[in-house]
């Protein structure tokens, strides 16, 4: 039998595909300054492949291998496509999903434990970045394959587009396979695929320049911006001849005039990731999100909902009455997120400053708002949390809020998530984000009530009797202070 005729590097390198060769340029540049690539987020990229086929991987526009430690490497494999239509009918859909699968199931290739697929599209459709990527931000936040597939079950849990995504995923794996697959079975494949929405080569291209920032950031010559652009047009031409010859690049590979122009990130950017790690993790642990002390109640479909939102919107605001919980539907939708994209958190105090960057010292992180975008210019999406946003209303100077608004509508890849009391956010919304013109939305948090009340009645005996009162169960179980109102009729003490 002879053997599978493998493409040839230039067939496969998308001659002309000029969207492709601005997304290896990409990768490229964060190879250049050994930057933390998307999803990877504790690793720093190290090599680089392009039109990976002859090295067996199905898989083969690119291969960032990235470094995490002596001896600690993880892999992104990834697909371009210019547009990407979810369809199993679509060959080019189809085609990259089985090429997924087949590296998925190569143990020599892809460990899901540590690597990860990426499906790099260029300005990605609310629809696909909504649906699809809430299918696979569904997947990530299921424990098993048996909770994955109560998800999708449960009527109103996630969208019914991304129940239809999900089955054209089953349609072309099981006509791979030659047989029918469940979601069970899908879904450790699923969550480990990420879906990247770049602009590069469009007339926004706001992530060129954000390449473009963190390239100026790292050279010490004194025209930071003629020298970023000098080095991204040397970066394209290297990515065209990498692409045809499917090329390896090591730090090493590239010209030495580039490597002596710019300096690898290193000490004082993971200082200032780390600052921000640990103020946001103060922010965190201040939200209390227990019943009774030591009772978490999950209320998964927000928490999916919220992250769907994040997916399309660049803020999204839970508004909500005083105590129903959405300190905690956003501290849960955060931790689902963090392993994948930086989170960040903020209250809202302080963001009563007259410039973000006051803020930023305030909380002793070590850069400024210019430093900090370079640092986290190679990432797709990074989210930041601002708690209590209705209380700067009552802040005569409020301007660092705004300019996190202005960096937002400069940075597509910015998502914030606000909380608010629900009395305020109709202000919050005229005072704010209308004028910031970023795209919201706002997601209504219903009070505890039904299946949810009689979990929190499970867990504590003591409640059944207050709550077989029809008036009483209709009282908001959380407060502002954090305490029951059904304290007095001998329910244990609450948190938010």
């Amino acid at each position: 039998m002879s053997a599978a005729r493998v493409s040839s590097p230039a067939s496969t390198g998308g001659a002309g595909t000029f969207f492709e060769q601005h997304v290896d340029a990409y990768w490229l540049a964060q190879l250049l300054v050994r930057a933390i690539p998307p999803i990877l987020l504790d690793c720093t990229v190290s090599e680089i492949h392009f039109q990976t086929e002859h090295l067996g991987w199905s898989t083969d526009d690119f291969l960032v291998i990235g470094e995490g430690g002596p001896g600690r490497t993880r892999k992104l494999a990834g697909q371009v496509k210019r547009t990407f239509t979810v369809s199993a009918s679509d060959d080019e859909c189809k085609k990259a999903m089985e090429d997924f699968w087949k590296d998925f199931r190569n143990p020599a290739r892809f460990s899901p434990d540590a690597d990860r697929f990426a499906l790099v599209v260029q300005r990605g459709t609310n629809t696909l970045l909504e649906n699809f990527a809430g299918l696979l931000e569904c997947a990530r936040a299921s424990r098993d394959g048996a909770e994955f597939e109560h998800r999708l079950g449960t009527d109103g849990f996630i969208s019914g587009r991304s129940v239809q995504y999900c089955n054209v995923i089953r349609e072309i794996v099981g006509g791979h396979e030659g047989r029918d697959v469940t979601a069970a079975e899908i879904w450790p494949f699923l969550r480990v695929l990420h879906v990247i929405s770049l602009d590069l080569q469009t007339s926004t291209a706001q992530h060129e320049a954000m390449i473009k920032t963190l390239l100026a950031h790292t050279t010490g010559e004194p025209d930071g911006r003629g020298v970023s652009e000098a080095t991204w047009n040397a970066l394209l031409a290297l990515a065209a001849h990498g692409m045809a010859e499917a090329r390896r690049f090591r730090l090493n590979d590239l010209p030495e005039a580039l490597r002596q122009r710019h300096t690898p990130t290193g000490v004082p950017e993971q200082r200032t990731l780390r600052a921000l790690e640990d103020h946001t993790s103060l922010i965190l642990r201040g939200i209390r999100s227990t019943i009774g002390g030591d009772f978490h109640l999950e209320r998964a479909a927000l928490v999916q909902e919220v992250i769907e939102k994040l997916e399309s919107d660049q803020v999204v605001l839970l508004s909500a009455p005083a105590g129903s919980g959405k300190s905690a539907i956003a501290k849960d939708a955060l931790a689902l997120i963090s392993p994948d994209y930086f989170t960040f958190g903020f209250r809202a105090e302080e963001l009563a400053q007259p410039h973000f960057e006051t803020t930023l010292q305030n909380a002793q992180v070590p850069a400024n708002a210019a430093a900090l975008g370079a640092i986290l210019a190679s990432q797709d999406r990074k989210v930041v949390l601002i708690e209590s946003v209705e209380r700067l209303l009552e802040k005569s100077t409020r301007e660092a809020f705004g300019d996190l608004l202005t960096l937002a509508a400069s940075d597509k890849s910015l998502r914030i998530l606000l909380t608010c009391r629900d009395y305020s956010t109709d202000l919050v919304r005229d005072c704010f984000l209308v004028s910031a013109r970023v795209e919201h939305r706002v997601i209504e948090v219903p009070q505890l009530k039904g299946a949810e009340l009689s979990e929190v009645e499970a867990a504590h005996p003591p409640l059944s009797r207050p709550l077989a009162s029809p008036t009483l169960r209709g009282i908001p179980v959380l407060s502002r202070q954090g305490h029951s109102d059904l304290v007095g009729a001998g329910a244990p003490a609450a948190r938010e």
